[in-house]
């Protein structure tokens, strides 16, 4: 599997959360020669393979939706949106976006020149005080609806050193991460039942998973997303390195059994691989999953991120197949099984 094929693939389908049927429709069709496919109640995909008698099941866990928009008025023409999920509306200025009415509809936000800003370097105008020009002027009416959503326009990008650049790489990069473990298992036999979950709503309060978890009632869980990686502006100790590997996260929130031997593997199999620590919570969906039931012992690996929430993200290819192998590797050890 070419993972950035599969990149490109996964980031031209829209899955805003709460609307993220159609592109889990297309999903389901990547991962049917893995295993059986089912949907939860609130739309959430999940596959099943490995070792369905065990009576052991892992969890992996992506969420699969992306931030948005919504709209909440048309004036003039002009559309005005609220958020859905952590929109930085620094970046949203002359931002392409598409309006998903009775049909797709291209516009941009629309940007007062610098020549007439009276505080251009102080002032910065909130999201609700924005407006979308789509050309249609008073047109836009008949096709465009208050709670249409709305959602950045950018086709992924090659970058030098393996990397991509696009909208959506949150939480793209992990569920790329985790159909390739699927391809991988599907040439082995695992001690374990894997369930694969793509979760949804996660931007809006990670509903999908934790309802998903509720049902699964599995052994244990490996949750897969994007984190910080390092840029002007951050700090060192907070994000890791593009390209040096997956980071694996440490945290009160992680169940230290499984820090340490996803870590043991990394270097038993020299796989790139860094830390993040947390003192709390992680902002994941391991959150809510590890509260499931009496509980569930999770693990997190994630993927270095640049621009997070933007229509700039940035990724290394490499990472991602790391942190596949990793977790493929956790997996055919039995987990926790053996501890």
């Amino acid at each position: 599997m070419n993972i950035t094929d599969l990149l490109f693939r996964l980031t031209s389908y829209n899955a805003p959360s709460g609307n993220e049927g159609s592109a889990l429709d297309e999903i389901e069709k990547i991962l049917l020669p893995f295993g059986s496919v089912e949907r939860t109640g609130l739309g959430s995909l999940i596959c099943r393979s490995g070792n369905v008698k065990s009576g052991y099941r892992i969890l992996l866990d992506a969420h699969i939706d992306q931030i948005s928009m919504m709209v909440t008025s048309i004036k003039n023409g002009f559309v005005h949106v609220d958020a859905v999920g952590g929109i930085d509306r620094r970046v949203l200025l002359s931002q392409p976006v598409t309006i998903w009415g009775s049909r797709p509809v291209h516009g941009v936000f629309a940007t007062t020149p610098p020549h007439v800003q009276k505080n251009s370097d102080e002032d910065f105008p909130e999201l609700c005080d924005m407006a979308i020009d789509t050309g249609l002027g008073r047109k836009a009416e008949s096709i465009i609806n208050i709670g249409d959503r709305v959602t950045l326009r950018c086709e992924l990008q090659h970058l030098k050193n393996d990397r991509v650049s696009g909208k959506s790489l949150d939480n793209r990069a992990g569920v790329a991460a985790l159909i390739r473990v699927m391809e991988l298992l599907n040439s082995q036999v695992p001690k374990a039942e894997i369930i694969m979950l793509l979760s949804t709503r996660e931007e809006t309060g990670e509903q999908g998973a934790a309802t998903a978890c509720f049902n699964i009632k599995c052994s244990e869980a490996i949750i897969v997303d994007v984190s910080f990686a390092s840029q002007p502006g951050l700090k060192e100790h907070q994000t890791g390195d593009i390209g040096a590997g997956p980071m694996i996260g440490l945290s009160p929130f992680v169940d230290k059994r499984i820090s340490d031997r996803l870590t043991r593997i990394a270097k038993n199999k020299s796989i790139p691989h860094q830390f993040e620590v947390m003192g709390g919570a992680t902002g994941t969906n391991l959150d809510s999953i590890m509260s499931s039931r009496d509980g569930v012992p999770c693990g997190l690996v994630s993927i270095p991120l640049r621009n997070m929430h933007t229509a700039a993200e940035i990724v290394s290819v490499e990472d991602i197949e790391n942190a596949a192998q990793l977790i493929n590797a956790y997996i055919m050890q039995g987990g926790l099984q053996n501890v």
